[in-house]
């Protein structure tokens, strides 16, 4: 599985998270013509690799940087059913956990949004349960670790077809 920066990480890397908000709030077209010059040419190089045959499979990363506070979740929020309809059959979907909910979630947070996740996932189609991201610190706080079982464990429970 390959990882590809969408247009929005690619932007905020030219500049670092603060320097972007900064950027954005007073030049906001400067930073959509950049996401313009980003998507074309990623949409480029993934035409060129998957011709050439190269894996199909590829884990989108950057979306995380269109969350709450920072931008209103209409601009990066979407429901699973929207994301199929937009994309079509012939895609997998991965996703819709919120790596926070480790964080700050209750054992019965993480069995709702996987429940939730997982029949909206099959409603949808091909469909693979997955965080945002996973936590970065070591060691992992227990309650993550805990948390993180409860996931696989309810993944597993409510993840059958």
């Amino acid at each position: 599985m390959g990882d590809i920066p969408d247009a929005l990480c690619l932007t905020i890397d030219l500049f670092g998270f603060s320097n972007f908000m900064m950027i954005y709030v007073d030049e906001p077209q400067l930073i959509f013509k950049l996401l313009d010059f980003f998507q074309e040419r990623i949409t480029s190089y993934l035409e060129q690799i998957l011709s050439k045959g190269a894996s199909t499979l590829y884990r989108i990363v950057g979306p995380e940087y269109a969350t709450p506070p920072y931008f209103s979740p209409a601009d990066g929020d979407i429901e699973i059913s929207e994301a199929r309809e937009i994309l079509g059959k012939n895609i997998v979907l991965f996703g819709n956990i919120e790596e926070r909910l480790f964080e700050v979630g209750t054992k019965e947070d993480i069995r709702r949004e996987v429940k939730k996740t997982i029949e909206a996932g099959k409603k949808a189609g091909n469909f693979v349960l997955c965080p945002t991201a996973m936590p970065l610190n070591t060691p992992l706080d227990n309650r993550i670790k805990d948390n993180i079982k409860y996931y696989i464990d309810f993944g597993l429970e409510f993840g059958k077809y």
